[in-house]
């Protein structure tokens, strides 16, 4: 598959060249492919499959690749050239796995499974799949419903994956070394405390839950993604699980009890990760950063850090009034994204109906301190179509907002306050599970009557997602087993990539879904309580009982109280013996602040620049410019070099490189400048090489004085190598082949004898010498001009040198 690269978009997202990412022997005794249905951006920032490939790849026995969903395009190529969907580090087909473990986080994707399937040659359907195929597995928490997935695959795991994935291992090793056949490894695997195996039948099953997070299940060594992921940091993952025990949230409820993870090892693993990766990023994992129990610590462990070594803090939306000011001033020193809240609903009666446990005024004083230490806009997040909203709920919605506008100052410029809306989709293991989703009539209905009220207002913001989505999202959420012939069915007609607006066309669910006799109404309507649902023999551990008594409580807008800080809330996950709540302290401590605000990384210190000579070679090649940059950036984090930053509110590092490099272009010779903050050691370039990627290889450096720009070149060699069909591209290359072609550029016209000096046939090879003097036009565009019909598989054309 790696062969095509030259024909593919975005190329880079197929080399598996990654820092980080990990290489073994193909005869390795176990292959396990950790594949996620979605393009690279998002796939690669998936933090559940560094977590499983940093754990897998721990035994020396065990080889854990990658598989990411390749573009259309790229499919199409895959198709015409007959090749198959290969693994990301060994480019090895999908076949040759030994197991196949699929991540699933929502029901947009079921496509997409297929379609990764299907380019890999292995059988949609688990019954036609023989004792050669891999085992395909899927986990996640898209797999708590599994039913309308059930054909598709061998076995589920439900709940953590960390320590079922080992044990899964070590059967298949013990199976595959008695011969036995796949159906017997199935019935082997179905033995396995939280693995779900169909053919079995629906068989209770009970999720699988680590008690305590162990240092083994912390991917310190994580994989540096290339391009522009969705997620670009470090991520440290501080707790698991929540009980604040919003009724609507499928997350915290199939994700019980609270685990957290001990301060200090959270700062080690900030220090060990961020030097092994190069991130200028970090990202705090939990479904509640406020409510870690030693805020205070958490915050001067990591506040400190980034702050004096220029690197941004990410978090998800917090919860108002689950920090304390000082939280928020801190916050804004730092690089951070923007601030988002989620009040859910417009007004307190509303929020008590889904207990989301805060009120109006901890919204406004969030929003207040924020504005107060320098936040320009602030996002807002809300339902609509939550059980027993109503009108007044819906203009609480742009009251609110109001309210939180006229917190900031009058002298605020480009304040914006943002409110993004999503429909009320009902899940599966919640205490909402028996409740109606509005049908898309009744939610473009109530986006219009909002929509009408913010547009009154210049200064506030109304958005919400493609509405349709939620529609095919609400059917399979709480959907069945007859649903499996629908996902085929809109498979085969060519839906893929279902979450994405380009991609997504609800025409063609709505023929499938008519074809196939679903009544719409039916899976978006109301579920009777006492009804056996679909998903009943799947036991998270939270107790029917338990949702019960809170669907009823909602029905009357009554709390409940997070378990964490006061008494049991009944929902039966704990047993006190082995699972239980794990906290730092018993009670929350958000006072003892001890963040040092030391001068940042730079300020008033000598600056010292120089000039990089390197090689972009092999896959490398295939880096664009602006990852290039990154990846440059990173290996230098990696090598311990204090870079220079430029000065204001996002500072940069000063790195300055020349003209880029076009994509596929091998150079033997490329520079870039850079200031730091000491003078580096002799032997800097090879601390460089121990901490690059394969195919950048440093050569040299020299000290500078003054700004590290580079200049562009005036004239650059190259070499044009072919490796196939060399002797008709060669045989009809001559003098002429030069002479007459023009190009146009900025409505000038340019002969290309202007642009090649000079070119000499040498060893099968042909030299040229561009002049860039007067004019600059992309290598490879001068070669396809040259040779007009060459095909991008049959050259390699390398820069040998630069003249300034």
């Amino acid at each position: 598959m790696k062969g095509l690269l030259p024909l593919f978009e975005n190329p880079s997202h197929y080399i598996g060249q990654e820092i980080n990412s990990i290489h073994k022997s193909r005869d390795i005794p176990l292959k396990w492919c950790l594949a996620f249905p979605d393009k690279y951006p998002v796939a690669v920032s998936y933090f559940g499959h560094q977590i499983l490939y940093w754990i897998l790849n721990s035994r020396e026995d065990i080889w854990a690749q990658r598989v990411y969903a390749p573009s259309k395009e790229v499919a199409k190529i895959l198709r015409i050239k007959n090749e198959v969907l290969c693994t990301l580090e060994g480019d090895m087909p999908l076949t040759s796995m030994d197991i196949i473990g699929f991540s699933i986080t929502h029901e947009l994707c079921y496509t997409t499974i297929l379609y990764m399937l299907n380019l890999g040659k292995i059988p949609i359907l688990a019954k036609d799949r023989t004792d050669l195929c891999p085992i395909v597995i899927a986990g996640g928490e898209g797999v708590f419903n599994p039913t309308p997935l059930e054909p598709f695959f061998d076995a589920f795991v439900i709940g953590d994956g960390e320590e079922v994935v080992l044990e899964i291992s070590d059967l298949y090793l013990k199976c595959r070394a008695k011969s036995l056949s796949r159906e017997e490894i199935l019935n082997e695997l179905a033995i396995l405390e939280g693995v779900y195996v169909p053919i079995l039948g629906n068989t209770p099953v009970k999720r699988r839950i680590i008690t305590y997070l162990k240092d083994l299940y912390v991917p310190k060594k994580q994989i540096v993604p290339f391009g522009r992921p969705v997620h670009d940091r470090y991520v440290v993952e501080i707790s698991k699980g929540c009980t604040r025990g919003c009724r609507f949230c499928y997350a915290g409820m199939i994700n019980r009890p609270v685990r957290e993870r001990a301060v200090s090892e959270i700062g080690s693993i900030l220090n060990e990760g961020l030097k092994a990766t190069g991130h200028g990023e970090v990202g705090l994992l939990s479904l509640s950063v406020g409510d870690f129990s030693k805020l205070d610590e958490l915050i001067s462990v990591t506040f400190s850090k980034c702050i004096s070594e220029n690197i941004s803090l990410s978090l998800p939306s917090l919860r108002a009034g689950s920090v304390p000011e000082n939280f928020i001033k801190y916050l804004g020193k730092l690089k951070s994204r923007g601030l988002t809240l989620a009040p859910e609903a417009g007004t307190q009666r509303l929020r008590n109906v889904i207990n989301k446990g805060i009120s109006e005024q901890d919204i406004i004083n969030h929003a207040r301190w924020a504005f107060e230490n320098g936040w320009q806009q602030i996002k807002l997040y809300f339902m609509i179509g939550l059980p027993t909203e109503t009108k007044k709920d819906l203009e609480g919605i742009f009251e609110l907002c109001l309210k939180v506008l006229e917190t900031a100052p009058k002298l605020t410029r480009r304040v914006k306050v943002s409110a993004s809306i999503s429909p009320f989709v009902p899940k599966p293991h919640t205490p909402f599970q028996w409740e109606r989703q509005n049908s898309l009539d009744e939610i473009k209905e109530k986006i219009r009557f909002l929509n009408k009220m913010f547009k009154k207002n210049k200064w506030l913001n109304l958005s919400w997602p493609t509405l349709e989505m939620s529609v095919v999202e609400g059917i399979f959420s709480r959907g069945d087993n007859i649903l499996a012939n629908v996902i085929l069915e809109a498979y085969l007609s060519g839906d893929v990539f279902t979450s994405w607006m380009e991609h997504f066309d609800y025409n063609l669910w709505a023929r499938v879904l008519k074809k196939y006799g679903i009544d719409v109404s039916k899976y978006l309507g109301p579920r009777v309580i006492d009804e056996e649902l679909p998903w009943d023999f799947i036991d998270t551990g939270v107790s029917k009982k338990f949702l019960k008594r809170e669907f009823i409580k909602a029905k009357e807008a009554e709390v409940t109280s997070d378990c964490r800080w006061g008494e049991c809330a009944g929902c039966g996950v704990c047993d006190f013996k082995e699972i239980y709540p794990i906290l730092n302290s018993k009670q929350k401590s958000t006072d003892n602040l001890a963040i040092s605000l030391n001068k940042k990384l730079g300020e008033d210190q000598e600056r010292y620049s120089y000039l990089f000579w390197f090689e972009k070679k092999d896959f490398a090649a295939y880096l664009s410019q602006l990852e290039l940059q990154k990846v440059i950036e990173r290996i230098m984090r990696r090598a311990n070099i204090p870079l220079a930053y430029s000065q204001g509110y996002n500072p940069r590092p000063k790195i300055s490189f020349g003209r880029a490099l076009p994509v596929g272009v091998i150079s033997l010779c490329e520079p870039f400048g850079i200031q730091v903050l000491k003078k580096l050691d002799e032997d800097i370039v090879d601390e460089l090489n121990r901490n690059s990627i394969p195919g950048i290889r440093f050569t040299s450096y020299e000290h500078i004085e003054g700004r590290v720009k580079v200049p562009c070149s005036t004239k650059e060699l190259f070499e044009l190598i072919f490796i196939n069909n060399k002797e008709c591209y060669l045989s009809g290359f001559n003098e002429d082949s030069i002479k007459g072609v023009i190009f146009n550029k900025k409505n000038k016209e340019i002969p290309l004898d202007l642009i090649v000096e000079k070119w000499e046939n040498k060893n099968d090879s042909i030299y040229f010498l561009f002049d860039w003097r007067a004019f600059y036009l992309n290598p490879l565009i001068i070669i396809r001009s040259i040779f007009t019909n060459i095909d991008p598989l049959d050259f390699r054309l390398i820069k040998l040198k630069q003249f300034f």
